[in-house]
């Protein structure tokens, strides 16, 4: 059982304090913050996994942006209207334990939608919603400012029913609801294998 617990995600194993604006909806990861939980290998596997290109568990939207933001498909063609959603770092995490209280129903896994505080220096940390998580409309209202009917949300309900985030699959589904944005989203990428297990091998 502890082999197992070691393999899980970084970012789930050391949660800070949640923030008092929006209580649980919105939980810091900040080792700078006062009373924060999380040690200094978590905000290393954050930049790890900041690093690394998309797997069937990560679809690393920031990398995706550092690397095409000067491309005319990828300004033209959004995956997510929203800039901060489209720039962040979305997971299919595996829920532990101490985390199912936080949905009303009996789910396993969960979309995690990492919103990294500063992209020039993750040093600083993030913040995460799960999708579906208690009060999930108002997280994502205070995280971004969009409504349950925007678009994006749309497509977020889309990620979060899909087994993974597996590109051809994100594709395909995506499709079916006449969202068609640019190729560079679908690029499954070899990055460092390694870092990116230690963060979401969950």
């Amino acid at each position: 059982m502890r082999e197992r617990e070691g393999d899980e995600s970084e970012l789930s194993r050391h949660v800070g304090k949640p923030a008092c604006a929006i209580g649980r909806m919105l939980e810091f990861m900040c080792p700078r913050a006062k009373g924060c939980m999380l040690a200094d290998r978590s905000f290393r596997s954050l930049e790890n996994l900041e690093r690394t290109a998309s797997t069937a568990r990560v679809l690393n939207l920031l990398k995706v942006s550092r690397e095409h933001d000067r491309d005319w498909d990828w300004k033209e063609k959004p995956l997510f209207l929203t800039p901060g959603l489209n720039r962040c770092l979305l997971i299919k995490h595996r829920l532990r334990s101490n985390e199912y209280d936080r949905f009303m129903d009996d789910r396993q896994v969960a979309l995690k939608i990492v919103i990294p505080i500063d992209r020039r220096d993750l040093k600083t940390g993030g913040r995460y919603i799960f999708v579906g998580q208690i009060k999930y409309e108002e997280a994502i209202l205070e995280a971004f400012g969009i409504a349950p009917y925007h678009p994006d949300c749309m497509i977020i309900d889309v990620m979060d029913q899909m087994p993974s985030l597996d590109p051809f699959l994100l594709r395909e589904q995506l499709s079916r609801v006449g969202v068609e944005p640019a190729e560079c989203y679908f690029s499954l990428g070899s990055g460092p294998i390694k870092g990116i297990h230690r963060v979401s091998s969950i």
